[in-house]
């Protein structure tokens, strides 16, 4: 039988339910002295509207699990990869001065690992059928063990973003659209890599519906998953947000070519065992998604749309355009580099 752990917290202290969660699932006993810990966030952008709507995995979570690390004597290590390009996408750096997690490191002795810019290490999945050659990063692979720390939203593509979607931000490759030609195959295969050593909290503060997983719309669910089956979080996730799991593909793939267990397996304990919960709205994805999407999936394009040409001369001078038709928008780094540029001049 695998568990999930589910809380409301209802004004209750955070700090002492994660440390319930934790234990309940059995964290206690992978943290020997010296072991290197991973906390793997959901850090899909550095658009401080949408941090605020539940895009990004809460800085109190990710305070709440340090705090609970910090007796054990472990490497905590967070890590996250860059998204986009120099001129537009999702700077880690700035993502974590928005949240305010430089506190953290100041406060818990974090170190924060930009996995884009880490030693990298070509591995195959197991029984691989794509990535038979893949680049991650030594600090993911190297941990002894992952905290998973995914949101609950609807995804335009994915259909849910959860904790296995979330292990799609373990590739160190900014541009790693490249693989939405197979991306059910490719999260599967992830959580094949990753799984053994992977336990998960799901940030359930605030969810997000409609158009996942940046620019939807936020949904206060109060709510904290723990367990320490991937596959069983992201079952319990969906059905508590009213989606079917047997029809997202990627909890079907990693069902049946890794988990291999029925769904009927998996119980919830706790606040809330009765679904669905709330009913979200899918990420139906309107026009304009939908050609993005298809396009995606033609990796011979990816580097005509993501080339700076094509960002600095067709995509920026239609940004506005482009962004009411598809709803929203990554930063463009183009606007902060004039800004910086005039800053420093006034400096001067």
């Amino acid at each position: 039988m695998k568990r999930v752990l589910i809380r409301k917290v209802g004004g209750r202290d955070l700090n002492a339910l994660v440390a319930e969660g934790l234990d309940a699932i059995g964290l206690p006993a992978r943290l020997r002295p010296g072991a290197r810990v991973f906390l793997k966030p959901n850090i899909v952008t550095d658009v401080p509207g949408y941090i605020r709507n539940g895009a990004n995995t809460d800085t109190r979570v990710i305070r709440a699990v340090l705090k609970y690390l910090k007796p054990f004597g472990v490497r905590v290590q967070l890590g996250e990869a860059e998204t986009g390009t120099e001129l537009k996408g999702r700077k880690l750096a700035y993502a974590l001065e928005t949240m305010g997690v430089g506190a953290l490191v100041d406060e818990f002795g974090l170190e924060i690992v930009n996995l884009t810019h880490d030693a990298q290490q070509i591995v195959r999945a197991p029984n691989a059928r794509v990535l038979k050659g893949i680049s991650l990063a030594v600090s993911s692979l190297d941990a002894d063990v992952i905290i998973d720390l995914p949101k609950i939203k609807t995804h335009k593509y994915a259909r849910l973003t959860c904790g296995l979607k979330n292990l799609f931000g373990m590739i160190p490759d900014p541009r790693r659209v490249r693989y939405h030609k197979h991306l059910h195959q490719v999260i599967a295969e992830l959580g094949a890599i990753y799984g053994p050593r992977t336990v998960v909290l799901v940030d359930g503060l605030r969810g997000m519906e409609g158009n996942g997983p940046l620019f939807g719309d936020p949904v206060d669910l109060d709510l904290l998953l723990f367990s320490d089956d991937l596959l069983a979080a992201d079952v319990t996730a969906a059905r508590l947000i009213g989606l079917d799991p047997s029809a997202i593909e990627h909890l079907a793939l990693y069902q049946a070519q890794y988990a291999r267990y029925d769904f009927s397996e998996i119980r919830a304990e706790g606040d809330v065992t009765e679904f669905p919960y709330r009913v979200f709205k899918p990420s139906g994805g309107n026009l304009f998604v939908k050609i993005e999407g298809e396009l995606m999936r033609h990796p011979i394009l990816i580097p005509l749309f993501f080339s700076d040409k094509f960002k600095r001369y067709v995509a920026y001078p239609l940004r506005h355009i482009i962004e009411r038709m598809r709803g929203g928008s990554y930063s463009w780094y183009i606007d902060k580099r004039k800004n910086d540029d005039r800053d420093d001049h006034r400096a001067d």
